[in-house]
Parts: C-alpha cells; structure tokens; sequence
C-alpha cells in the first residue's frame, strides 16, 4: 500500500518516461489476461471504439519449431463458435455466443477467422474459442470508447 513511481531512464532513441502508482486494498481487481504461453490465442484489434470485427488466430503448443502446418491443423480442431464474456469486477461473466467466420483481407495469418462483435458498452470483454486437444483458448479485448478516432474503426 501506499504511492510508488516507477520509470524508464531513456536511453539512444528512446525518452524517459515516469509514473505514480497508487496502491490501495480499495482498488478494483485487475482484469484477468489469459494465455500467455502457449496454446495461444491472438485477437486484432485488442482496444477498439466501438464493437467491430475481431480477426482470431490460435497458435498450437510449442516444442520448438512450430510450421504453417502446425498452425492450420491446430486451427481446424477449433470450435466454430466463440463465448464472449464480460468483466463484472470480480468475474468474467458468459454474454452470448457467435459463430466465426471468415475473415477479410488483409490476413494477419492464412488461417485467420473473425468473429462479429455485438454492441458492446465500454469494458473488458473475454473472447473464448474451445480446441478439442488444448481446451478454451481465450484473449481479452477493451471497448474504450474515448480512444482517438480512426477512420474505418
């Protein structure tokens, strides 16, 4: 408990750049990220506006090298559905379900899929997509809706 500041020093091409820290047993719980290891799921974009489409890829366990192949088949034994849930504060609460499809080029990976988001509040949202050998993968995306605006997002 109490005030902290923390900071980069700078360095070649790099500004320096400090904060404060305040930390209180007040404070709200921090939303939860998932995967952060292997089998992973990526999701593009991760903040938005307003809700959109968000392009999906999931990447198998890695034990070294990992091939395109590798990618597609571990791709293909996932769900064609996604749960999307919401952070209430203290839990990730179950929303609706969504079918993915496919996506719109350009493709950040050939095995790409998207998912239509609905209308969402500004939040913390849980994308959930089940693989049948690695279980629910799942990537946490924000909709902030004072973001800068982006034509086309």
């Amino acid at each position: 408990m109490g005030w902290y500041r923390v900071g980069y020093p700078g360095g070649r091409d790099h500004p320096a750049v400090y904060g404060v820290i305040h930390v209180s047993p007040s404070a709200a719980r921090p939303v939860p990220i998932d995967n952060p290891q292997s089998p992973t799921m990526v999701a593009y974009p991760t903040v938005m506006r307003v809700s959109r489409d968000v392009g999906l890829v999931a990447f198998p366990p890695s034990h070294g090298v990992v091939t395109a192949d590798d990618v597609r088949q571990f791709n293909q034994g996932l769900a064609p559905s996604v749960t999307i849930q919401n952070w209430d504060g203290d839990a990730w609460v179950a929303l609706t379900t969504l079918l993915v499809h496919q996506a719109k080029p350009p493709l950040s990976n050939t095995e790409e899929v998207a998912v239509t988001l609905p209308t969402l509040s500004p939040g913390a949202y849980r994308i959930v997509r089940h693989s049948t050998t690695a279980g629910d993968l799942a990537r946490v995306v924000w909709v902030v809706r004072n973001l800068p605006h982006t034509p086309g997002h």
